[in-house]
């Protein structure tokens, strides 16, 4: 009996020892895999490779021994207050496993960098709790007082697992090389408050300082609102539309466009083409621009990535100048799976929205000669082996503290391979049809092949062998094209079905109570040409919803109610399927009194045949645009418009007859034509009218008979002259003209702000007169190669020739009046390279040269006289002058400086101007150098 009982015992406490041992083991299970995912840990490539995952572990962590790189070293600092106030945040976070939105106040803080303290704002940052392992939080920091490291003022310090460790490294290299806007991207030792948190990496936020870098125009970055989404999974609501096609579109930096008229513009452009596209008005084309996009969507399946493609990580930025979105490479992750990299495509990027992009052509044969040239790229040794230099530096940097990390992401990697996977999966005929008859189709396989056309029978119907103009607009380069060739005829016309299928979607849904809904519709506002109030709504419920009427609340807290017969016409919504276009109505309201201010609008809506009503805010929002925002045109149309105009379609051509003409029009060259001018020819044109160039412009005329163009009447203005082009396309040429009377073309959402403007397209000028401008610039070169010789500018109501990111010459040229309605310079430059010679500038109201954002200028022969400050070299740029004489500056001669802090200092260099140059006025800060005959003088 005794032995019994001690049995039983002994069985009770080993069973209870059992029991507090996997008590102990579940209740630090998350700690220990919290711990694996710190060290590197990542489960889907483990389970692809076990084996290479295990053997690469002591390898790479011995290589990373003797390869030690030694990072930066960033502190935050916190005080005790704000910290309590940000582990709070961060616990409530864990619990529910998703960062909200009330997570992300921000709390002051210092940040310490390469000896500089500076002031900042932080708080956390990400959407998943993963951002909050251990020690690691990611946050996002705001430098203050116009702060800057590295350039950068605004960015996240994030655990670079959150990255996919190196993967960032190797992406952004390449959508740098395709000249796609990625935020930069670096990897520093970190602390917070004095205790060390290993190596965090540093992710630049979207601001002004990352456009610029990249060499654009600043401008607005959209993105899709995903407010709905995470708060939907934190309230455990019911929120239907987990997609673009149901999210607003929203923006950074929203404070801009309330204080800058022109930024609210861009956006309004931004967001209404956008809309456009997703409601169908508008092609991929007409909204993108489309060689970054066919490069993005390349690069992005080239590397097997896909999650910077779901739809609330997707962002983009305005072109004000194309008029176009560029994609933005952000939040990328390569995720090192070898069945990832080796798939054609992922299915997360399958839906709707990527399959229109990519199912337009031309973005599709940017796609495709993509794809090649990086085959071509790989096929070199010297490429590939950078890419894995990249790959193992960055590997022996994160395997000392990251030892259970995956391989090194090329290891295993082969690119040809991964390539021609693609290139096999998009082999078919790239077959566009029109809805005028003209289509085209192209070979991927080789764009040399003429495509065949067969009918029913099997027998050739159609040879595609006609010239394709619209081709040029793009760049045959881009597309991979040797020639524009591709093209038929028909008579037979593409046919739109329209997909209006009501039965299907009067569906009978148990979805619950419309108040159970993170958001069950979408409603906006609009005034209309500033009479009627427009109601836009938008069903993202799985019921048949009822609009029951509208309150319309002023400023003033009036009220005025409308319902009835004024909404009845269009108060029913149809439900909402999955990946299908909202089912959308609009409201015109005419009697609304617009000349007090809307303060709110609030729209009731009932489920059809309920009774209960909800009551939803409407938000003020922007119109769905329909067309292209730069005007385009046709030979035909032309013709019609211009009595002077002939054609000659063979040569593709558009002549200006010889005379005197009056332009009661715009003048728009299509993609593909060239524009001829000869001498013996004056245009006058109306103040509407303007020359948009889609092709080449060829103005010459003789020095004895000079070409032309000016106002229809004394005292008023046109729009000037607009070139875009694309790289690679013949040089434009203006020889002997005169250009009078200019002002910008100011059209919605297109503004030129320049009487002669080009865009991507090279230029040859000489002997051109710029004479009495009335906008920003007298001539503005963007994206270009330019030669100009023998120019005149005169009577410039601001800045004389405006030179951005463009490389070339300008000799034998007369400046004078300059900025005389408030402020302008001669010759200003940036981000560009030129060689100036032999140049005379003369009451200048600022600058005679301004140099800027790291451009190099070079000079000789350089006489400039009563300006305000005569050259001024600033933010990285580089002059080298021989023979500069300046006389009667307002300021200073000389002057070199940081203007905007993320750039380096300047420096001027001159030579043989000892007694040309007033000593007193030369101006150099801390960060900048000038030297005189190479004798440091500041």
């Amino acid at each position: 009996m005794k032995n019994i009982f001690l049995k039983n015992k002994k069985a009770k406490v080993i069973f209870l020892l059992i029991l507090v041992i996997c008590l102990l083991l579940i209740l630090t299970m998350d700690i220990f895999f919290n711990y694996l995912k710190l060290k590197g840990i990542q489960g889907s490539a483990f389970r692809t490779d076990p084996s290479g995952y295990i053997k690469a572990i002591p390898i790479e962590l011995t290589k990373s021994i003797f390869n030690r790189v030694n990072l930066s070293k960033l502190e935050v600092s916190i005080s005790s207050k704000q910290l309590e106030k940000i582990i709070n945040f961060r616990n409530e976070a864990f619990k529910n496993k998703i960062i909200s939105s009330n997570e992300k106040e921000y709390v002051k803080s210092n940040i310490f960098f390469n000896d500089n303290k500076f002031k900042a704002k932080v708080r956390l940052k990400g959407d998943w709790s993963d951002h909050l392992l251990g020690d690691k939080w990611s946050i996002r920091v705001k430098l203050q007082d116009n702060h800057h490291i590295n350039g950068i003022r605004k960015f996240s310090l994030q655990n670079p697992l959150t990255r996919d460790f190196q993967g960032q490294f190797l992406i952004n290299k390449m959508l740098n090389e395709f000249d796609i806007i990625a935020p930069r991207y670096s990897l520093v030792n970190a602390s917070i408050n004095g205790k060390n948190i290993g190596i965090m990496s540093i992710l630049e936020h979207f601001s002004k300082e990352l456009i610029e870098s990249h060499r654009r125009k600043d401008s607005v970055i959209i993105k899709f609102d995903e407010n709905d989404l995470w708060e939907s999974r934190i309230n455990k609501s019911t929120y239907m539309v987990d997609s673009q096609y149901g999210a607003r579109i929203t923006l950074f930096r929203k404070k801009k466009i309330k204080e800058d008229k022109q930024f609210s513009n861009y956006f309004n452009a931004a967001v209404g083409l956008m809309r456009g596209f997703l409601n169908g008005k508008l092609s991929a084309d007409d909204v993108f621009d489309v060689e970054l996009m066919g490069k993005f969507l390349a690069i992005n399946d080239f590397w097997g990535e896909s999650h910077g493609l779901i739809w609330h990580n997707l962002r983009y930025y305005y072109n004000p100048i194309s008029t176009k979105l560029e994609p933005i490479g952000f939040d990328q992750m390569l995720y090192h799976n070898p069945v990832t990299l080796d798939n054609p495509i992922d299915t997360v990027v399958d839906g709707k929205y990527f399959s229109t992009i990519r199912s337009n052509g031309f973005i599709k044969l940017v796609y495709l000669n993509t794809l090649k040239e990086l085959r071509a790229n790989f096929s070199n040794k010297d490429y590939y082996k950078q890419y894995i230099s990249l790959d193992n530096k960055y590997e022996s940097i994160l395997r000392p503290e990251f030892f259970l990390k995956p391989p090194p992401l090329m290891k295993n990697f082969n690119p040809i391979h991964k390539i021609d996977l693609l290139l096999k999966e998009f082999s078919s005929v790239i077959h566009v049809k029109s809805d005028n008859g003209c289509n085209w189709a192209v070979d991927p396989s080789d764009t040399s092949n003429i495509v065949y056309i067969y009918d029913n029978t099997g027998n050739v119907k159609y040879m595609a062998d006609k010239r394709v103009n619209i081709f040029y607009k793009y760049g045959l380069d881009n597309l991979g094209l040797s020639d524009s060739y591709h093209g038929y005829c028909t008579s037979e016309r593409e046919k739109k079905y329209k997909n209006d299928s009501k039965l299907d979607r009067l569906i009978v849904s148990n979805f619950g109570k419309l108040g159970d809904f993170q958001r069950f519709v979408n409603v906006f506002y609009f005034i209309k040409n500033n009479t009627n109030l427009e109601i836009e709504m938008q069903n993202i419920s799985p019921y048949v919803l009822q609009a029951k009427g509208v309150k319309v609340i002023y400023e003033d807290e009036t009220v005025e109610l409308i319902g009835g017969a004024d909404i009845a016409k269009n108060n029913i919504l149809l439900p909402w399927i999955s990946k299908q276009e909202l089912s959308s109505k609009t409201i015109v309201l005419g009697r609304i009194d617009l000349s007090r201010r809307i303060d709110k609008v609030i729209v009731d809506f009932s489920i059809l045949g309920q009774d209960n009503v909800h009551s939803t805010k409407a938000e003020k929002y922007v119109h769905v645009l329909s067309n292209k925002l730069i005007l385009d045109s046709s030979v035909k149309n032309e013709l019609l418009k211009h009595e002077f105009l002939k054609a000659d379609i063979k040569n593709n051509t558009l002549e200006i007859e010889k005379g005197n003409w009056v332009v009661k029009e715009p003048i728009i060259v299509p993609s593909g034509y060239t524009l001829l001018v000869k001498e013996g020819v004056t245009l006058r044109f109306s103040p509407d009218s303007y020359i948009l160039s889609h092709g080449l412009v060829r103005l010459v005329g003789s020095i004895e008979d000079p070409i032309v163009l000016t106002s229809h009447k004394p005292g008023k203005f046109w729009g000037g002259i607009a070139v875009y082009g694309v790289p690679g396309l013949n040089k434009n040429i203006l020889s002997n003209i005169i250009i009078k009377n200019t002002s910008s073309i100011d059209k919605e959402h297109w503004f030129v702000d320049s009487g002669v403007f080009f865009y991507q397209s090279d230029v040859i000028i000489d002997n051109l007169k710029l004479i009495n401008n009335n906008c920003e610039d007298a001539l503005n070169i963007v994206n270009s190669k330019y030669n100009i010789h023998n120019i005149v500018v005169k009577n410039s109501a601001f800045d004389g020739i405006d030179i951005d990111f463009s490389t070339g010459e300008i000799s034998n040229g007369s400046f004078s009046r300059i900025g005389y309605y408030g402020g302008g310079d001669a010759l200003d430059f940036s981000g560009s390279n030129s060689n100036l010679s032999d140049l005379v500038i003369a009451d200048i109201s600022d600058k005679g040269i301004s140099i800027g954002e790291e451009s190099g200028i070079f000079a000789k022969n350089i006489n400039i006289s009563r300006s305000s400050i005569g050259i001024a070299v600033k933010d990285g740029s580089l002059l080298k002058i021989n023979r500069l004489k300046i006389e009667d500056s307002e300021i200073f001669d000389i002057s070199s400086y940081v203007k905007k802090n993320e750039y380096k200092g300047a420096n001027i260099f001159l030579s043989d101007t000892d007694l040309f140059i007033n000593k007193n006025k030369i101006n150099s800060d801390i960060k900048s150098k000038i030297f005189i005959n190479n004798i440091l003088i500041q």
